[in-house]
């Protein structure tokens, strides 16, 4: 088990491309994939495990793992599971995010009086 940052847990993360969607898979040892959090912002998907501190309105990640994720995943339907040790994240396609391609015409402006 690598530890960072004074006792954070460094996650092993895989992210690979499968027919139908992207797999995120997280292993973490000693902790339960029901413990992680999985956030998505923007972008980006978080998967962290927060511990409190001495203070206790104040809680600081024991895990985190940060993904850029791909421009052609669905977020609406991403799904995350408890799979043995290990967390996985499907993400399926957006198939309007990849390789998407419109012709648009330009045609004269119907009137042109309202530039």
């Amino acid at each position: 088990m690598n530890t960072i940052n004074g006792g954070s847990v460094q996650a092993n993360v895989k992210f690979k491309r499968l027919k139908k969607n992207y797999r995120l898979i997280v292993n973490v040892p000693g902790i339960s994939p029901e413990e992680l959090n999985v956030d998505i912002f923007n972008d980006k998907l978080t998967v962290c495990k927060l511990t409190d501190t001495y203070e206790s309105n104040v809680k600081v990640p024991k895990v985190h793992a940060i993904v850029t994720l791909p421009r052609d995943v669905d977020y609406q339907r991403i799904e995350a599971y408890g799979e043995d040790e290990k967390l996985v994240v499907n993400l399926p396609f957006n198939h309007d995010g990849r390789g998407y391609h419109k012709k648009i015409d330009v045609r004269q402006f119907p009137d042109s009086g309202l530039f």
